[in-house]
């Protein structure tokens, strides 16, 4: 089973040995320069094989972006309309008024009209909003602490010094207009 768990996984996402070139129609040479293919392939399928294995951790409390929408407006200065939390958390606005609906109903927000304009929804985080976020990135704190002291200091260190890079590549790509098609 051990053997299974870290075993490399195939083009269709089974554990075994990778997908040869050919074998997979993602990994066409169009796809990207060279050996960076063969390395894009491996990062997207252990970044799928890290999710799978975290599973349920990571979707515990999360499940319709109630996080995302909670932080934005931890961190948000002032209130936010309904318009803009849903652009912040790049959602439809539809999407954000169910996540709004549940927070709403669990006391974890509060939604108001705007006295300059009654089409507004005005929204803010509530004091058990606050807690909840609090708690729940304790928790994930913890969780990440271990996993990272099971790493070792070295490792862990280069792993959020490369995730850090990654994401300001990933940033000023997306900002020259490299969307993923």
């Amino acid at each position: 089973m051990e053997d299974e768990k870290n075993a490399p996984t195939a083009c269709d996402g089974t554990v075994g040995a990778p997908a040869a070139d050919g074998d997979c129609p993602y990994m066409g040479a169009s796809a990207g320069d060279g050996a960076y293919v063969e390395l894009a392939h491996g990062l997207l399928s252990e970044s799928r094989r890290l999710r799978i294995s975290l599973g349920a951790a990571a979707r515990r409390w999360d499940g319709r972006g109630r996080l995302d929408a909670l932080h934005v407006l931890h961190h948000a200065e002032g209130e936010l309309t309904a318009g803009e939390l849903a652009r912040r958390c790049r959602v439809s606005t539809a999407r954000m008024a169910q996540t709004l609906n549940q927070l709403e109903g669990e006391g974890l927000v509060e939604r108001t009209q705007s006295a300059s304009d009654r089409r507004r929804t005005i929204v803010r985080i509530t004091d058990a909003g606050e807690a909840k976020l609090q708690t729940y990135f304790t928790g994930v704190n913890r969780f990440f602490a271990r996993l990272l002291g099971k790493l070792g200091p070295e490792d862990s260190r280069e792993l959020v010094r490369i995730i850090g890079r990654l994401a300001d590549v990933a940033r000023d790509a997306t900002d020259e207009g490299g969307d993923a098609e």
